[in-house]
């Protein structure tokens, strides 16, 4: 240990990358801290009075002082030991490079604010100016809106205007017979009359001269020429009759 403590001390007053080296011969050294006075251990405040708490705390308060102006002197002796100690034209130029570098960070700061506040403003007009026509553009799209609906109302209006006045008019003046053809004689002799006697004397004749082994249906079907009742009932609606009953 002691050959130790003299290898160390032997570094005392040494200069070191510029920095000259102090060697202090301690046990257990901790460097003494500044005390709040507001804030004392309760076991210290129990057992002192009201007067006696205040001057502990006048004590501490000098107590702080004595040792800010130590850490003060030792700061300095430490600064002239390692040649780093400033005059007093020294420290008048660091203060005043502080103040012009302080003042060119407050100036760059308002030329910032002032571009932001540029920047916001120009978003702003171009945001209220989209705002606007969007706005524009909804109302002449509502106005179209309601433009169809009314001409779709209209119109429906006119077609069932046209429904209604529909059967009124085929009512008052009904549309002539759309067939309105001659028919033949001969059609005309088979709807009314059942066929002409011509027909008729030659469909006898005809049964007349057929053998008397044929069967009476036979004898029907010869010279037979007849209409359907289909067929009788369209001739019947062209000439405005009612059908025949089936």
């Amino acid at each position: 240990q002691r050959s130790t403590v003299l290898a160390v001390d032997n570094f005392n007053g040494a200069k070191l990358l510029g920095r000259t080296l102090r060697v202090d011969h301690c046990a257990d050294y901790h460097e003494e801290q500044k005390k709040n006075p507001e804030e004392l251990p309760e076991h210290v405040t129990r057992k002192l009075s009201e007067k006696e708490l205040a001057k502990k705390k006048e004590q501490i308060v000098e107590r702080n002082e004595q040792l800010e102006r130590d850490a003060t002197q030792k700061a300095a002796l430490f600064a002239e030991s390692r040649g780093t100690h400033l005059n007093e034209e020294q420290v008048e130029e660091m203060q005043l490079r502080a103040s012009i570098l302080q003042s060119k960070e407050m100036s760059a700061n308002q030329k910032r604010l002032r571009h932001i506040e540029a920047v916001l403003s120009k978003r702003k007009a171009q945001a209220e100016a989209d705002a606007s026509e969007e706005a524009r553009k909804q109302k002449m799209w509502d106005e179209r809106k309601k433009q169809r609906e009314v001409e779709e109302k209209a119109a429906a209006r006119a077609r069932s205007t046209s429904l209604v006045d529909a059967p009124q008019t085929s009512l008052v003046a009904p549309a002539a017979p759309a067939n309105t053809a001659k028919i033949k004689q001969a059609k005309w002799e088979k709807l009314m009359g059942g066929g002409g006697s011509k027909r008729k004397r030659s469909s006898s004749d005809a049964a007349a001269k057929a053998p008397a082994s044929s069967g009476p249906s036979e004898r029907k079907r010869i010279g037979e020429d007849s209409v359907s009742v289909d067929e009788t009932n369209k001739m019947r609606e062209a000439l405005g009759m009612k059908p025949l009953r089936t």
